[in-house]
């Protein structure tokens, strides 16, 4: 139940097609598919809020998580990117023996 005096908010306007929220590191993450953009916003920032790009994907689908390190990894058409120190996506997993289409979610597993 809502605490007395709660209201929603609009964190964010102008994503076109976001998918995989997450909250990490006392951010909200997302990606906005047809951008091509993963996104983190500091909710506690000021309206109107901007979001920090912090990747772009070429692939699509694409979405993300991050392995115990902290490193984070994206789903790609060949299978899992990681992201690089530098903002580049970099190869990871090939999975394409797996199946050859693209992947549409990770989760990772707590110990990574």
């Amino acid at each position: 139940m809502p605490e007395t005096g709660s209201q929603l908010t609009t964190l964010l306007t102008d994503i076109a097609m976001g998918e995989s929220a997450r909250w990490h590191d006392a951010r909200f993450w997302m990606s906005d598919w047809v951008a091509g953009e993963i996104l983190s916003v500091d909710v506690d920032a000021p309206s109107p809020r901007r979001p920090d790009v912090v990747a772009r994907s070429t692939s699509f689908p694409f979405c993300f998580d991050w392995l115990a390190d902290g490193t984070m990894l994206v789903t790609g058409s060949d299978g899992l990117e990681r992201l690089a120190a530098d903002g580049t996506l970099v190869p990871y997993a090939d999975l394409r023996a797996v199946s050859p289409f693209g992947w549409n979610e990770v989760i990772v597993e707590p110990r990574g």
